[in-house]
């Protein structure tokens, strides 16, 4: 059915020959139906980018205005030396 090697896991018990009945009775998807999973998964796989992307990029902009805030009042709040600056 397929050209990959079947999925082999040292963990799972053997489960023997498949049955001579079934054996046959598999069917390769169309062309058509592996190009639509794939797709389906990219765009899956593309959704998750933008929106990691988008709150990581909000997340910066906020640690970025929350530390411009911090250093505006810190320099605020202290007090002035004798030369008047800061």
């Amino acid at each position: 059915m397929s050209d990959l090697p079947p999925h082999t896991d040292p963990d799972a018990p053997d489960m023997g020959e498949p049955v001579s009945v079934l054996q046959d009775l598999g069917v390769e998807p169309s062309p058509d139906f592996v190009v639509r999973v794939r797709r389906a998964i990219e765009r899956r796989f593309l959704t998750r980018d933008v929106l990691t992307f988008g709150w990581r990029a909000l997340a910066t902009w906020a640690l970025e205005f929350v530390s411009m805030l911090a250093a505006l009042f810190g320099r605020l709040g202290r007090p002035r030396t004798e030369e008047g600056r800061h």
